[in-house]
């Protein structure tokens, strides 16, 4: 269980009900929580904000989710009925401010239905932080110029109705973007293909006093060493952080596929299921109709039975009574 907590931001913990054993298997997918529908948003501009959640333990769950933009509540999403091995997509429109943000989201109420209809609300252990965004850059103000939004969207992706999630391993890259934030770099990704590449952009402010030209300001890949003085570490120390984030990412889409995988596996279960209960149905109808068959046959050879046995009886009554009067 607490593997499985240190895998997403969140994950339904349920103490003294019927269900505990179950309640890792309640949260969201993928494990960061939320993404974004943009990249890179200027001010007053909008940009969808996404989150996943998933039942996998419980026959109905209902709740409430509520999205925070540096605690500030910006959006509220109810779900009235969560079928057990379901997945939903939620979404709220955010426009952001000026300003550095932090985006995240959280259970503001929950319950679970039973088969029976009974419903009981889950306790307040649950109403914790259960995903977050990835470090957003400050929004410039109105006077700032160009400078934008740095929504960067944790890995993962929206869920399809096959049950596969499409990832998306570029944003991985930028998730620990404030890492670098101490060295007066802009960090920028892309994807060519199967190819990921770090882009690493020092400010002017960075390069003065660093030892790094001013032609360097341009943007140099990851594996681009930037031209730097004798002596100085500032560069190098850039490089082995862009590494270190290439490493994460890696193991973050490989996190990815497992979920992926799971996810399909349990819509393959769940289909399966669909099929034996179909399957079972039609044995079941198919037995009644054998059974119908059989009464109404039983009903014919009875009456059959009857209409003989009466002209018996009268041929026999006519016979007696013929030889009593001859």
């Amino acid at each position: 269980m607490k593997r499985f907590f240190l895998s997403i931001f969140f994950a339904v913990v349920l103490a003294g009900v019927p269900y505990g054993a179950h309640a890792t298997e309640v949260g969201f997918v993928p494990s960061s929580g939320i993404w974004f529908s943009k990249q890179s948003v200027a001010p007053g501009e909008s940009v969808k904000v996404y989150a996943v959640i998933i039942n996998n333990a419980y026959p109905v769950v209902r709740a409430t989710v509520a999205f925070y933009d540096n605690g500030d509540e910006v959006g509220i999403i109810k779900i009235d009925k969560l079928e057990q091995e379901q997945a939903r997509e939620l979404w709220i429109q955010w426009t952001p401010h000026p300003g550095s943000h932090k985006v995240t989201a959280r259970f503001i109420h929950a319950a679970i239905v039973d088969l029976d209809g009974k419903e009981e609300t889950l306790d307040s252990s649950i109403l914790n932080t259960i995903g977050e965004s990835s470090f957003v850059a400050p929004v410039a103000s109105s006077g700032g110029g160009s400078a934008p939004v740095g929504v960067s969207a944790p890995i993962g992706g929206v869920l399809q109705g096959s049950g596969s999630v499409n990832a998306t391993p570029t944003s991985a890259l930028t998730e620990n973007a404030n890492a670098f934030a101490g060295d007066g770099v802009t960090v920028q990704v892309k994807k060519e293909g199967d190819k990921l590449t770090l882009n690493i952009m020092p400010s002017n402010s960075a390069v003065s006093g660093q030892g790094v030209s001013a032609n360097a300001a341009a943007t140099k890949e990851f594996t681009t060493v930037i031209s730097k003085s004798s002596g100085d570490s500032a560069s190098s120390t850039i490089i082995d952080r862009a590494k270190n984030t290439l490493e994460t990412a890696v193991e973050k889409i490989k996190n990815v596929g497992d979920t992926a995988r799971n996810v399909r596996e349990t819509t393959v279960r769940t289909i399966h299921s669909v099929r034996e209960v179909a399957e079972q149905g039609r044995v079941r109808v198919k037995a009644i109709g054998q059974s119908v068959r059989g009464i109404n046959r039983n009903k014919i050879a009875v009456a059959w039975g009857g209409f003989l046995a009466f002209i018996a009886l009268a041929g026999v009554l006519s016979y007696a009574r013929w030889r009593r009067y001859r």
